[in-house]
């Protein structure tokens, strides 16, 4: 993203620059607003069901394993031999430490699935813009 503002700002500066020996007249400029094509777009719309049918799915997943972290933590309260409530409490232990570890696995693969789907949206948005660019023979799309 910031390579693509970073092109368009030396764009603009060489167009500014470099006028057209015709004349102010010829510029033709267009404006992209990528958030919203990105919002009601359909690719757009469905990179973001895709995304959030994903995140329910991890929801779940953790809400699972939370459960069985708490039932393992309310068996531990009514244990009464000291062997065995040692053991769970290892048990139970261990679940949140990998509990911890999945949510924060969750969160980083979600971060990282979200930034693929909007480079992969913008990529298009980009390419379309260039086409239509050329077909209208614009001077600069920002």
């Amino acid at each position: 993203m910031k390579k693509i503002l970073a092109g368009l700002a030396v764009l603009l500066c060489l167009t500014l620059i470099c006028p057209s020996s015709s004349g102010a007249a010829d510029v033709k400029i267009g404006v992209i607003e990528i958030q919203k094509i990105i919002k009601e777009s359909r690719a757009g719309q469905e990179a973001r069901a895709a995304f959030e049918g994903e995140i329910a799915a991890k929801k779940r997943l953790l809400a699972e394993r939370e459960e069985a972290a708490r039932k393992l933590g309310a068996e531990l309260e009514k244990e009464k031999n000291p062997a065995v409530k040692k053991e769970k409490e290892e048990n139970l232990q261990k679940d949140v430490k990998d509990l911890r570890r999945l949510k924060t696995d969750i969160e980083d693969e979600l971060k990282q699935k979200d930034r693929e789907l909007a480079a992969k949206v913008i990529n298009e948005i980009m390419d379309v813009a260039k086409a239509i660019g050329t077909e209208e023979k614009y001077t600069l799309i920002i």
